[in-house]
């Protein structure tokens, strides 16, 4: 399509102002509007020539089943959910294309009520939540995201059984880990004192463990005025107006009995406007629970929710939570509620999730809500309501024709490709990177802005590279690894930067080229007197770095369970996932990677600050991510006793695993900028974050010019 003849039909319509449109001006509307959203949606996927018979098929199925969209999307978690909305008779799959396997996930296509969905089943965790919401944006003409689950309840008004659809939601894993004798400050949303938690009590009763400080996330989004500024928020504020909608349903029938013999004491209800947690923890303790509800005001906890909501919030898409309450999170009942009213809970969430559909108007429109809040900054924030907007305003403004604009740029780029990925995560990281004279930015297209970011186009040694700043956390390298992956014409992904070193045969200023890395934040925390099973793979006994030990001591703040990441993957069996505790880099990758353990790297900032030894590199160790920064000295120590990792980051195996998922080569390159909670009274990242940068980038120029030229993803 000619821009030039898309803004004459423009001009030709007109300016309706007030009055209304005629039959020939509104079919006009209805056919831009269909040629924008074709145009852009079959524009992201540009085939290389190199692709597959079953990418072709999937690529031909893609644009017949765009075709027929908008979309709602519908994302949920795991089998008892998906069970219980697939049994409705609501549902009805679409007749030519029930589903189209993608990252070993299906994806449904049908109807509901007569509205057009599509539904995804996205596996539990937040890497899986993000991965997979961010994919369904990307891939299909979707006009918004509805998810939902059953959730652990953490608030005493509401029951099992109940359902609720948050106004706001947190992620309440996102942690500083600090030191016994960290000071308290402004910097963090709350704090988790361990020490207040020793059983029993007495003076000078602390732990070894410290504490914790809620941190925030950094919400990279189309509605933030800068590119490539993320905003901090601590809350997501799910869309106003689709809340609106939702409050018709606080009188709605729920079930409140799972068979004849098995009823819930009360009638259960649905509540719309409370707030809500997520984590990649299953609550299982009660203090804790206690600790959720008093600090954050949320009534629900789940692994979820508030990584579909921010990947909504980044894309700019209305998104609506919607949980129903499967037991009370860490009640030591001796039974176990989930697996009595786990089913309960999810029908009722099925049922509130069809009458909100069916609720929905039939002409809604994404553009409608493009400016509503995004978020909030403070631990008791409150959302706030965006603006409906005219349909001359939806269809001509400058955003229809950004997105225009922007689609034939990616068509133009994919054309030059493939490209070799490149992710990394904070400014620091970024500077040391674009500061290096082997990076040279396309003449013609040298960055695209997506979701919030930039992403840059570019050559390094002649091989041709796509890199992008995903931001801090598992969320964000999720989503932007998705995006890259199913936007851009990539080979492979290299991702980078700095870490915290565990391992006390590594130093400052080294670079680690890991073989494995694990999620070491997926968790169970569980109630003190729960006992260890061989089901997972570690735990952390809580109660074990109590001061003063003594015969009896323990913490109310039980013990961490370590479980396993589910895997979706294009080379599993669809919508099976697999448990792994380690995620592996690309083997052929590590190899090339092998010859840059000779390499030289910096050992001084400047002429007056250098490190006492030459850093060197080392490929093949382990590593650790979670959404937390390890400054506590004793869990640096547990990490590397337990599971015999060199480094600690944020984002890592949430860019291998995405990775991993959609088929695709990854390596992972960290350069470490302190010891991990080490006592110094100085912050080393201050002083050589920058140089373990610098070593990381130069790291990535070596690898970058070790790949074949002729390297395909294929292979």
């Amino acid at each position: 399509f000619d821009l030039d003849a898309i803004y004459a039909i423009q001009h030709e319509l007109g300016d309706f102002g007030s009055q209304k449109p005629t039959t020939n001006q509104m079919a006009s509307l209805d056919h831009i509007l269909c040629l924008l959203s074709l145009l852009f949606i079959s524009s992201l996927h540009v085939l290389p020539a190199s692709a597959t018979p079953h990418k072709l098929k999937n690529a031909i199925t893609i644009r017949e089943v765009n075709r027929r969209g908008p979309y709602i999307g519908l994302v949920t978690v795991f089998e008892t959910e998906e069970n219980a909305f697939l049994g409705s008779v609501d549902f009805r799959p679409d007749p030519a294309h029930p589903f189209l396997d993608l990252s070993g996930r299906r994806f449904r296509i049908g109807k509901i009520h007569g509205k057009k969905v599509v539904y995804v089943r996205c596996g539990i965790g937040m890497v899986n939540a993000a991965a997979a919401t961010q994919q369904l944006i990307d891939v299909f003409n979707m006009k918004g995201i509805v998810h939902f689950g059953i959730a652990g309840n953490t608030n005493n008004s509401m029951s099992i059984g109940d359902v609720s659809i948050p106004k706001q939601i947190t992620n309440a894993g996102m942690w500083d880990w600090l030191n016994p004798d960290k000071a308290e400050g402004s910097e963090y949303a709350a704090y988790l004192d361990f020490g207040k938690y020793t059983v029993p009590q007495g003076d000078g009763s602390d732990s070894m463990l410290g504490s914790i400080g809620y941190s925030y996330e950094e919400l990279y989004s189309v509605s933030i005025g800068h590119k490539n500024s993320p905003k901090k928020v601590f809350w997501i504020n799910t869309t106003q107006e689709w809340l609106q909608l939702a409050a018709g349903l606080e009188k709605m029938e729920l079930l409140q009995c799972v068979n004849a013999t098995l009823c819930l004491p009360e009638k259960p209800k649905l509540v719309v406007g409370l707030k809500a947690a997520t984590a990649n923890t299953f609550v299982d303790n009660a203090a804790y629970r206690d600790f959720l509800y008093d600090t954050f005001g949320v009534s629900s906890s789940d692994m979820e929710s508030s990584a579909v909501a921010m990947t909504c919030v980044s894309n700019g898409y209305p998104v609506i939570v919607i949980r129903g309450l499967s037991d009370l999170a860490g009640a030591q009942t001796g039974d176990n509620a989930v697996r009595k009213f786990g089913s309960l809970a999810a029908t009722n969430t099925a049922r509130a999730v069809l009458e909100f559909i069916k609720k929905l108007p039939p002409n809604y429109n994404l553009n409608s809500y493009a400016h509503q809040s995004n978020g909030d900054t403070g631990p008791h924030s409150s959302s706030s309501s965006s603006a409906l907007h005219h349909l001359r305003h939806l269809i001509l403004t400058p955003t229809s024709s950004d997105k225009l604009k922007t689609a034939t740029t990616i068509r133009k780029v994919n054309r030059k490709g493939p490209y070799v990925g490149l992710v990394t995560v904070i400014e620091t990281e970024e500077d040391a990177f674009l500061a290096s004279v082997e990076f040279r930015p396309d003449p013609n297209h040298p960055f695209i802005d997506l979701s919030g970011r930039r992403f840059r186009i570019g050559k390094i040694h002649g091989k041709k590279v796509m890199y992008v700043r995903c931001g801090r956390g598992m969320v964000n390298a999720a989503a932007a690894t998705q995006q890259m992956i199913d936007v851009f014409d990539v080979k492979g992904i290299v991702h980078f930067g700095i870490a915290g070193n565990i391992n006390n045969s590594m130093s400052i200023g080294d670079v680690s080229i890991p073989n494995q890395i694990t999620n070491a934040g997926l968790w169970d925390w569980l109630n003190p007197d729960k006992a260890e099973g061989s089901d997972n793979e570690a735990y952390l006994d809580i109660g074990n770095y109590n001061v003063p030990q003594s015969d009896g001591n323990n913490n109310m703040l039980g013990s961490l369970r370590y479980g396993h990441e589910q895997l979706y993957s294009v080379n599993g069996h669809i919508s099976s996932p697999q448990n792994v505790f380690w995620i592996n880099t690309t083997q052929e990758w590590l190899h090339l990677a092998a010859d840059l353990e000779k390499m030289e790297l910096l050992q001084c900032v400047n002429a007056s600050l250098c490190l006492p030894e030459k850093p060197k590199l080392v490929v093949g160790l382990k590593a650790a991510t979670a959404n937390i920064f390890v400054d506590n000295a004793v869990y640096r120590d547990f990490l590397y006793d337990t599971f015999e990792v060199s480094s600690s980051d944020m984002e890592s195996s949430a860019v291998a695993m995405t990775c991993v998922s959609n088929g695709y080569p990854v390596i992972v390159i960290r350069g470490l900028s302190d010891l991990a909670g080490a006592q110094t009274g100085t912050n080393a990242i201050r002083k050589f974050g920058s140089l373990a940068a610098a070593n990381t980038a130069r790291a990535v120029l070596e690898f970058i010019k070790k790949l074949p030229s002729n390297y395909n993803v294929n292979s």
